[in-house]
């Protein structure tokens, strides 16, 4: 049901403009009801053939302020996107996102607001690589679809191991190689005794 006007007519008729904002996308019927002093009420019903055509949703992604959408979690197994899904008819919309030939619908929604977090878990047994490919899909109650695409770098990719392990440094490598074994200083300190004893009977 969309919006209601009023006019008054005379002999020489009357022009109507109706908005057709707030009307879900299909064909439209006019209603309406004429009233007279003196008369009942007529009530009408007109098909123009008029028909409202669909417009699909429209998505936004916000950035945080190094101009990036994806926020990371400390562990970097996961990150949050979220942004703004609108629909100019006013219908209803669903929202799917898909990274690593993976699919999920667990959106937080509060009214135009959206957010997701988002687990790389799946790139990571499928052996993808950064960066990732993320697709939005919106679809509203009558099926149009609107679809946006993002990259997402992952900040940890390629650095220190993520599993807990340590590696070594090439300085630490470098240094332990100079320094010899306790069991060579042993062996040292037995032979420097050994042959002060030795010169110490030839005296």
């Amino acid at each position: 049901m969309g919006s209601s006007a009023t006019a008054v007519a005379d002999t020489n008729g009357v022009m109507m403009e109706l908005s057709m904002s707030g009307l879900s996308p299909g064909s439209v019927m006019i209603a309406g009801t004429a009233s007279a002093n003196g008369m009942l009420d007529y009530n009408f019903m007109l098909d123009l053939g008029i028909e409202k055509l669909n417009k699909p949703p429209s998505i936004t992604i916000d950035t945080n302020l190094m101009g990036e959408e994806a926020e990371w979690e400390l562990d970097g197994l996961k990150f949050t996107l979220n942004g703004n899904v609108i629909d100019p008819d006013g219908q209803d919309v669903s929202m799917m996102l898909s990274i690593c030939n993976g699919q999920t619908s667990n959106f937080d929604r509060d009214n135009l607001a959206w957010e997701i977090q988002v687990s790389i878990a799946n790139c990571i047994q499928s052996n993808v690589e950064s960066p990732y490919s993320v697709v939005i899909v919106a679809t509203d109650a009558s099926g149009a679809t609107t679809s946006i695409t993002i990259e997402v770098d992952d900040p940890n990719a390629g650095g220190s191991d993520t599993t807990g392990g340590s590696s070594t440094s090439d300085t630490e490598e470098d240094s332990g190689s100079i320094l010899p074994a306790p069991g060579v200083f042993a062996t040292l300190i037995a032979g420097l005794v050994a042959a002060g004893w030795v010169s110490s009977r030839r005296n």
